[in-house]
């Protein structure tokens, strides 16, 4: 949640705490029952903060006890992404979150980031445990930057220190917010599906992997160049198809802010 202190001029995050109480036991409570949130800090910042994310760090994780990053992004009056990590330990002394904010990169190397998120497992070959996918470019002709570049890009996050952003595929006058990783040409390596946002439509796309690391990831349309999806928001599902329970459909379904639709897609088999 952000928030803008009118006499101070600032922005921040704000946490609020939310004391969930559930049936156990067999007790029961009644339903006039109210769920309060408090309050827990005010972070103030001096940049004005577009998302959030809590990113789970599978170097320290475990089922039983998971460790937490939160990351936030923003592109006024700068481009930048911001990371606390050990969020879980980090709220019980909220006072000290500011001191462990760190920038992980800026304007210069990443403009407009719009989305951040964990790259999978086994991605790519020789993957480092814990890398950043970044999804970024402006996404609308009202956007102060809408001459800029757009790109996804991978950060390894396992180093200490100097998180490089590599991007993966760049395009200029587009934008990027979100992306799924799923083998799309069934050649045994994860690709990438994202949407490329422009002032006036969306295009779902698929990023292929390269066979090496040097190679070129190259994009193949998944809708039509001609018909616009309507956003740059969109969900991926696994479901079995009918009478064949061996084999699987993979679904996307893209949310048409521009043209009031919900879009399904399907691959099924081999998608060049």
């Amino acid at each position: 949640m952000t928030l803008f202190n009118e006499r101070q001029r600032y922005i921040g995050l704000m946490l609020v705490f939310v004391n969930m109480l559930s049936p156990i036991l067999g007790q029961h409570f009644p339903s006039t029952v109210q769920y309060k949130a408090k309050k827990l800090y005010e972070m103030q910042l001096d940049l004005e903060p577009t998302s959030v994310k809590i990113l789970r760090d599978p170097r320290y994780s475990s089922e039983v006890t998971p460790v937490f990053d939160l990351a936030f992004m923003a592109f006024q009056p700068r481009s930048e992404i911001r990371k606390i990590s050990d969020l879980t330990v980090r709220v019980n002394e909220p006072q000290e979150m500011a001191d462990y904010a760190r920038t992980i990169t800026g304007e210069i190397h990443i403009p407009v980031p719009n989305n951040v998120g964990v790259l999978p497992p086994n991605t790519l070959d020789r993957q480092p445990p814990y890398v950043w996918w970044v999804a970024a470019g402006a996404l609308g002709p009202s956007s102060a930057f809408a001459s800029s570049t757009g790109a996804i890009y991978l950060i390894d996050k396992s180093k200490p220190t100097e998180w490089k952003p590599v991007p993966i595929y760049r395009e200029n006058n587009v934008g990027f917010s979100h992306v799924e990783w799923i083998d799309m040409d069934l050649d045994g390596k994860k690709d990438c599906v994202t949407i490329k946002g422009q002032s006036n439509r969306g295009q779902l796309i698929w990023l292929r992997q390269p066979i090496t690391d040097s190679g070129t990831w190259q994009a193949f349309p998944i809708s039509n160049v001609t018909v616009d999806v309507g956003g740059t928001d969109f969900k991926m599902m696994r479901v079995k198809v009918p009478r064949r329970p061996n084999k699987e459909r993979v679904l996307f379904i893209v949310a048409g802010l521009r043209t009031a639709t919900l879009t399904a897609y399907w691959v099924d088999g081999m998608f060049i």
